[in-house]
């Protein structure tokens, strides 16, 4: 980018400014923040299905919000599992 971008040409506005301040302070700093304060104050097992249950959700957001298409089947046997480990997690929690 150094050696073939030409930064003269380019006009950032106040927006692009606030929108990259939002990303960089709120989603990313806040965002890690909570979720390694949740980290933190859950065992394990719940931290495991919560880490890989982040991409069904963006899945879902994705089609929501962007209309992509996807295989509702896989989506749905996946969410399952993880609903599924969840409730083996508490249950084991409770043998204990």
């Amino acid at each position: 980018v150094l050696f073939t971008v030409n930064f003269s040409e380019i006009q950032i506005t106040a927006l692009q400014i606030y929108t990259l301040l939002y990303l960089g302070i709120v989603a990313s700093g806040l965002g890690f923040f909570l979720w390694n304060y949740g980290a933190r104050r859950t065992n394990t097992g719940t931290l495991a299905v919560f880490n890989n249950l982040k991409i069904p959700l963006a899945i879902i957001v994705s089609l929501l919000f962007f209309e992509e298409q996807t295989n509702f089947l896989r989506l749905a046997i996946g969410l399952c599992i993880l609903l599924l480990l969840m409730w083996f997690n508490e249950k084991d929690k409770e043998l204990e």
